[in-house]
């Protein structure tokens, strides 16, 4: 596995106190040749409260849209939302209605 990370600023003054955002990057290795992935099992934790303004909901709804678009039948995908409540948009289980996983995840707001 490689992990990067990405900050939202180059340079972050001291002894303040401020608010930014951190992409963390997870990059698993290459399968040998011949061989096919395993299936995986992803349960995706999504804040929709207000620090999740400024366009930060819809980067995180295009970041999981993207993620959708990567999976197949075989892999296993929920999607949780909280703010000051807690709600299922889309149970776990078998990715097997993009379309329908693409429009739960459009419609969190």
């Amino acid at each position: 596995m490689k992990l990067t990370t990405h900050l939202e600023f180059d340079l972050v003054a001291i002894e303040s106190e401020d608010q930014l955002s951190l992409l963390l990057e997870v990059t698993a290795p290459p399968t040998p040749n011949g061989r096919e992935r395993a299936p995986s099992a992803l349960q995706v934790v999504l804040d929709r409260s207000g620090s999740m303004g400024g366009g930060r909901l819809a980067a995180a709804q295009g970041a999981l849209d993207r993620l959708v678009g990567r999976l197949d039948p075989r892999d296993q995908l929920g999607v949780v939302c909280f703010d000051d409540e807690v709600s299922v948009v889309v149970p776990s289980g078998p990715v097997a209605d993009k379309a329908e996983i693409r429009r739960r995840v459009r419609s969190i707001g």
